[in-house]
């Protein structure tokens, strides 16, 4: 695996400009280049770093039930599936680290109710240890999607993909990707 560091500034002045410190590793693509880059409201690459802007994650309902309803019902194909689709689109939010904290409760909820979602034990990139919400979507090979949360702070620490059966050169229970998510405030982002 290539090993990349992404380190994103979200401004506590939101009219300021975000900034992304990216470090691509060995497998670094071109044309992009190591190094600094700003943006207003995230928009590092020409789209914004969240799906859905501060005022819709207020409209959201913080109920579990009420969340899985909303987004299955906003399901257009796209996806391997219907339950892959509603998983991908609740552990996008999850990611960010930008959902107020009531939010991510009812959205962990939400996962519960996908079918085929179970949890477990498991260890971020780093090695910190959460509790892994994940599933395996029986139409990509048996690949299983799993976000890594903090139990103590509700926060997602990492995320892991895992082959469950041999497929594409990986054997099973191989992972695939894996990552570390860490949270601080500072003081000032690079230049």
């Amino acid at each position: 695996m290539n090993a990349q560091t992404i380190d994103v500034y979200v401004p506590g002045n939101r009219d300021e400009e975000w900034v992304l410190d990216r470090d691509w590793g060995d497998a670094g693509p071109a044309p992009m280049n190591d190094g600094v880059i700003r943006a207003k409201d995230g928009h590092f690459y020409g789209g914004p770093w969240s799906p859905l802007d501060a005022e819709q994650l207020d409209a959201l309902p913080r109920d579990g039930q009420a969340l899985y309803d909303h987004f299955n019902a906003q399901y257009q194909g796209g996806s391997a599936s219907r339950d892959e689709d509603n998983f991908v689109r609740i552990t996008d939010l999850l990611r960010l680290g930008l959902v107020p904290a009531d939010l991510r409760a009812g959205l962990y909820e939400a996962l519960a109710l996908i079918p085929g979602v179970t949890a477990s034990e498991q260890a971020n990139f780093d090695g910190k240890v959460g509790i892994a919400i994940g599933r395996t979507e029986p139409l990509r090979a048996g690949q299983r999607a799993e976000m890594i949360i903090d139990p103590d702070t509700g926060l997602v620490i990492g995320e892991r993909t895992i082959m469950t059966v041999a497929a594409f050169g990986f054997g099973a229970n191989d992972v695939v990707g894996h990552t570390a998510i860490d949270y601080r405030i500072v003081d000032e982002a690079p230049q």
